[in-house]
């Protein structure tokens, strides 16, 4: 079973959206405003390391932002940016390979990863690198990977889904700076909480709050928030942010397995 996530679009015909990045998407506030209902109380803006850690019930009534930084998160935002017609994410290898045939054409591109390595049938892996605009521009990409598909899967009964990495923080922090309540979700390793999902979240969250301080916090989202702040406020003078990201990134179990993996 695959969600289409489609390229200009917030919101596909299948009813979960996803933001590329800012340079590519269109403004989305306007088209959140029908979903922003009236409050008694702050909003939620909560982090989950791994979709255990999340109450169904609080996933239900939440726009959900799957994180999944190394790399499916990165890979989506990336090849939609490179103006993909949509990201049509599978959970299983054979799903995948299914609804290649079923589409046929051209137009079709599989990619996907197992273990961090190409599938055999496929025509690219998950890495962004991947996806350039010669490549994936206009094509319906059929997108298979270890973590991140089976992240969108366990919560497609969310009300609203998007998908996030640092790379596209600041428009999906546009998209849901009206919406009640915002659960930030990492698709993790293997069922084990990947730090890497978790320094992204702080990013978007940072993103959030920096559209609109007036969010009620849980714990991990304030933790997440203070490490990626410290970071940022923490960079000397004549230093690059990015540079200092990237190495805190290139510091996680994550990015050193994807390191050995070469």
């Amino acid at each position: 079973m695959s969600t289409a996530i489609g390229g200009g679009d917030t919101a596909t015909s299948w009813g979960i959206g996803v933001t590329s990045v800012s340079q590519y998407n269109a403004d989305l506030t306007s088209a959140n405003r029908c979903h922003a209902p009236a409050l008694n109380r702050m909003p939620r803006l909560d982090l989950y390391p791994l979709a255990k850690d999340a109450p169904r019930e609080a996933l239900a009534d939440a726009t959900v932002i799957v994180v999944d930084m190394l790399r499916a998160s990165t890979t989506i935002a990336t090849a939609l940016a490179a103006g993909a017609e949509c990201v049509m994410p599978f959970a299983e290898i054979d799903e995948t390979l299914a609804a290649a045939q079923r589409f046929g054409g051209d137009r079709v591109l599989r990619g996907g990863e197992g273990g961090g390595r190409l599938l055999p049938g496929f025509a690219r892996d998950t890495s962004p690198a991947e996806y350039t605009p010669g490549r994936a521009a206009d094509r319906r990409i059929l997108f298979t990977t270890t973590n991140g598909a089976r992240a969108l899967q366990h919560v497609r009964e969310a009300r609203r889904v998007l998908v996030g990495a640092a790379i596209n923080a600041s428009a999906v922090a546009r998209a849901v700076e009206l919406d009640a309540d915002v659960a930030v979700l990492g698709a993790g390793t293997d069922g084990v909480l990947a730090m890497e999902d978790l320094i992204a979240g702080g990013v978007i969250i940072d993103a959030m709050i920096r559209r609109s301080d007036g969010w009620s916090l849980n714990r991990s989202a304030t933790a997440m928030l203070e490490h990626w702040q410290g970071l940022r406020d923490g960079v000397a003078a004549g230093a690059s942010l990015i540079e200092v990201f990237a190495a805190d990134i290139q510091s996680t179990d994550g990015a050193r397995n994807l390191i050995s993996i070469g």
